[in-house]
């Protein structure tokens, strides 16, 4: 009797031994679950970067990627964002959404450098994307607002266009003057990146250790209330104190709509 219960228990645990090492040994089951793993993975990439383009505006096309006001043609591949989805998705303020869309930049460009210029994988961008956001979130930036009571901002897109030797020794000249050493100085620009901004820095010789840039990697056609705008601009008293004083520098004739703030215009000397 005892030798019978052994065959019964015997028999179905040698089937499932039998048909699990079958299981195991076949390559077709195998292959399928890797296909599977595989197909799974790649609906997941996919999946991610149709999520995140839509936080991406579309690239403007280089022949139309011109600035009237500066009169000048902005710099090409740089990245521009929805700030009404990037702002809802990550609670971001305005000024860290700025800050994010220029941070994101620089990191994009070097890494763009390491492909000769030509183009980033869906998954490098995707990676710059979410460290981008770890900084923002911690508080990074790259434009600092000095703490001085009074801030001087240079619009400098008619002299790097024109490079006029005249035109540069005349505001080099207001620099280290008394007038000009009261305020800290900010080169801003709506056409060209932050590296184009301190080579003509360094090509012209100016101090670059004492001067802040507010590139085109700060502009956006959204505004500090996250509406939508028919062309670039920048809310500058979102970046400073109540109780400093912003004078914007500019050439004379008509003033730019881009410089959104209570910023007093000022001319420098002929």
């Amino acid at each position: 009797m005892l030798n019978l219960f052994r065959k019964f228990i015997f028999i179905p645990i040698f089937f499932s031994l039998f048909f699990t090492s079958c299981s195991s040994l076949n390559p077709f089951s195998s292959d399928k679950e890797k296909k599977a793993s595989y197909s799974k993975h790649i609906i997941g990439e996919q999946y991610r970067s149709v999520a995140l383009s839509k936080f991406f505006l579309q690239e403007v096309p280089e022949w139309l990627n011109f600035s009237e006001s500066g009169q000048c043609k902005r710099e090409h591949k740089l990245k521009f964002f929805n700030y009404e989805k990037i702002r809802q998705n990550f609670g971001l303020d305005y000024p860290k959404a700025v800050h994010f869309q220029n941070l994101y930049n620089v990191a994009y460009r070097i890494n763009l450098k390491k492909t000769n210029g030509q183009f980033l994988p869906q998954k490098e961008e995707e990676k710059i994307f979410f460290e981008t956001l770890e900084k923002v979130k911690a508080n990074q930036s790259i434009f600092q607002s000095p703490a001085y009571p009074v801030v001087n901002l240079f619009w400098i897109d008619n002299l790097v266009n024109r490079a006029n030797k005249r035109d540069i020794s005349k505001l080099k000249r207001f620099l280290s003057s008394r007038k000009g050493g009261r305020g800290y100085p900010i080169f801003i620009s709506l056409c060209y990146s932050k590296a184009s901004i301190q080579r003509f820095l360094k090509e012209n010789r100016f101090e670059n250790g004492s001067i802040k840039i507010m590139s085109l990697e700060m502009f956006s056609i959204y505004n500090q209330k996250n509406k939508k705008a028919p062309h670039f601009s920048i809310h500058l008293d979102s970046f400073f104190s109540k109780t400093q004083k912003l004078n914007l520098y500019i050439p004379r004739g008509r003033i730019p709509r881009e410089f959104n703030g209570r910023a007093k215009i000022q001319y420098l000397a002929r």
